[in-house]
Formats: structure tokens, C-alpha cells, sequence
């Protein structure tokens, strides 16, 4: 156990009489002998009954100390005690023994709590990745009965699957429709536009995302023609979304923020997709130029933060460049509306 710095010092106990009751020479030498025991024993509570050495120690000569040494061994009353050849402070001694009680207490306490750490820690893990149950070899009886059945039920099995566009890979079973596997083709091409070279997590990532898809529409979260608004507005208007959501799950995850950054963004939900309305040249070249003004402006705000972007690659901070790229798309939406607002409300609506 390593050694205490320090010891308690209490007043009350400076005051006491067996303290006062000494001449202030001997009180300043008590104290001196007090740091000593703490600082240089192995014990931290005694020191040698060495006469010569210990008068050598407070600088005084060898008779002085031991007329104060007589103050220390009051008759019937001492201050010290002997134990063999060392001399020991009973007031060291108590203090060191309720250090190395708190010690071990909190040792104690730490043991504990890392035991409930590792345990919720241990549960959590099982719950998000639950072992593998295998499935038990079935009896010669079931077997009997499974091979009589299978060849009276495959031909309505098959009729089953023609119409279901489920998807089983892994042990893991996908249901959806078509709708949500053009959805996720859809999140899909517009990923691999803006990144040729990613490369997505497992083969069925596709029935993954339908999955999900269908999941969403179920729930009530959003419909088909919602999701479709808002994949085409993420790949097509938002410069930080768009490196941000690269896959089916994380877009549902971030569904709600999503859609209120489409709205806060410029024209409403409502017109972003297909658009029943006739786009006249004037509204098209509008609509053009404010692109291409765009396009300068994330170029230049790029180029103004291009050495903050070197230094955040370099040391791969992922929070540090998710919020490099969540001010550029703040300070395009705050151009945005400045844009608009000088060529006036015509050429909002053209946009």
C-alpha cells in the first residue's frame, strides 16, 4: 500500500493537555518528531530511539534532548510510548489505521459497482446481439410426418411465394412490396451518384431497406410518396445530409429532423417531387441560376474552411467534420433566403 502524504490536523487535539502541559520548545519539537515518524517510518507512526541521532536530527545537542525527552514521558501520563527500540506516537498510529480502513472500503465499493458495471454492460450487449439458438435435429416421427406433408403442401408453398416478395438470407426473413424495394433502389442511386466507390454493409442490404421501408409505412411514420419527397430533396438540396444518411435505417432514424430541414429549407413539402404544374422558361432559367449561385457559394465556403477540413481528415474526428458540414448547410439555408429575398417572390416560386 502506497504511503499517505499527509495526516489530519486537528485543533482540538493540538489543545489538548497533554500538548499544553509542555514548554513551547518541546510542543515545536513534538510537532518536528510527528512529520518525521509520518514522512521517513515504514509505519508512518514511530521513530528509532536512537538519543544521538535524534538530537542530530532537531539540530540541538544531545543533553537538551533529553531533558525535553522527559517531557514526552510524562510519569503515568506520556504523550509517547516505548515499544522495544522505537519510540511510537499512539496519535500517528490511530490516523494511519483509519486511512488504511477508508481505503479499503472504497477498494471495496470500486470492486462492487465494476461488478455492476460489467454486468449492465453484459446485458446490454446480449439484448442487442442475442446468442444464436440452434435448432434442435427433429425425431424419426416428425421427420415422417414433415415428408408427408411437405410433398402435399409444396404446390400451395409455391403459389405463396409467387405472390409475396419476401426475402430469407441469413436466417433472417424480409417482407415488403414492390413499393418499398423501388424506395430502397431509389436511396440506393442516389447514394452510389454522390459516392461511386462506397461499398454497402451485406448482400441483402436492398431487402434490408425495403424491410424498413415497409416498417416505416406500417407504423404510420410516413407514407411511400413522403419518403420518395424526402430521399430526392436529401440527395438533391442538402450538402450535409446527404454525406450523413447511407443507408435505409439511418434515414428512418432521422425521419423527424429530415423532414423539418426540407421544410425550413424553401418550398414545402408538398411541391418537392413530381410537379403536376408547367415550369415556364423565365421560372426555368430562375430556377437555374439560383443553382448555379449555389453551386459558387458551397464552393467558396468550402474553400474558406479548406484547411480546418486537411486538419480534421488527418485526425479522422468524426463528430469535428459532422459539424464542419452541419455549418456549411446552415450558412447555404441562410444564403438561400437572401438570394430569395433580393429577386424578390417571383422568383421564389420558381425555384
Amino acid at each position: 500500500m502506497n504511503k499517505a502524504p499527509a495526516f489530519q490536523f486537528y485543533p482540538k487535539d493540538w489543545m489538548d493537555f497533554k500538548v499544553q502541559r509542555m514548554s513551547y520548545e518541546a510542543q515545536g519539537i513534538y510537532m518536528k518528531l510527528l512529520c518525521f515518524m509520518w514522512n521517513d517510518s515504514k509505519d508512518q507512526c514511530s521513530i528509532l530511539n536512537d538519543d544521538n541521532l535524534i538530537s542530530k536530527s532537531l539540530g540541538i545537542s544531545k543533553k537538551k534532548w533529553l531533558k525535553i525527552k522527559e517531557e514526552f514521558f510524562y510519569k503515568n501520563d506520556p504523550i509517547f510510548l516505548l515499544n522495544g527500540n522505537k519510540i511510537i506516537s499512539p496519535r500517528l498510529r490511530k490516523e494511519i489505521r483509519k486511512i488504511r480502513t477508508y481505503k479499503k472500503q472504497q477498494a471495496e465499493k470500486g470492486k462492487k459497482s465494476g461488478a455492476v458495471r460489467r454486468k449492465r454492460k453484459r446485458t446490454a450487449v446480449e439484448q442487442r446481439f442475442p446468442p444464436v439458438r440452434t435448432k434442435r435435429e427433429p425425431n424419426a416421427n416428425q421427420t415422417r410426418t414433415k415428408t408427408k406433408s411437405s410433398s402435399s403442401s409444396s404446390s400451395s408453398y409455391k403459389k405463396d411465394k409467387s405472390k409475396d416478395l419476401s426475402c430469407s438470407e441469413n436466417g433472417k426473413k424480409y417482407k415488403f412490396e414492390e413499393s418499398h424495394k423501388n424506395l430502397a433502389k431509389l436511396l440506393e442511386s442516389k447514394i452510389l451518384e454522390r459516392m461511386p466507390k462506397l461499398k454497402f454493409r451485406g448482400k441483402d442490404y436492398l431487402d434490408r431497406w425495403a424491410n424498413e421501408a415497409r416498417l416505416m409505412e406500417e407504423k404510420k411514420e410516413a407514407t411511400i410518396e413522403e419518403m420518395e419527397k424526402l430521399i430526392i430533396w436529401i440527395y438533391g438540396r442538402s450538402a450535409f445530409w446527404s454525406k450523413n444518411i447511407l443507408s435505409f435505417e439511418k434515414f428512418r432514424k432521422q425521419f423527424g429532423r429530415l423532414w423539418a430541414d426540407m421544410e425550413d429549407s424553401g418550398p414545402p413539402a408538398s411541391q418537392i417531387g413530381k410537379s403536376t404544374k408547367k415550369i415556364t422558361p423565365e421560372k426555368k432559367a430562375a430556377k437555374d441560376a439560383y443553382l448555379e449561385a449555389r453551386k459558387k457559394k458551397e464552393q467558396e465556403l468550402w474553400n474558406k474552411k479548406k484547411e480546418r477540413a486537411e486538419s480534421i481528415r488527418k485526425k479522422q474526428d468524426k463528430e469535428a467534420w459532422e459539424e464542419l458540414n452541419r455549418e456549411i448547410d446552415d450558412q447555404l439555408r441562410d444564403w438561400t433566403a437572401d438570394y430569395y429575398a433580393q429577386r424578390g417572390q417571383q422568383e421564389g416560386d420558381g425555384k
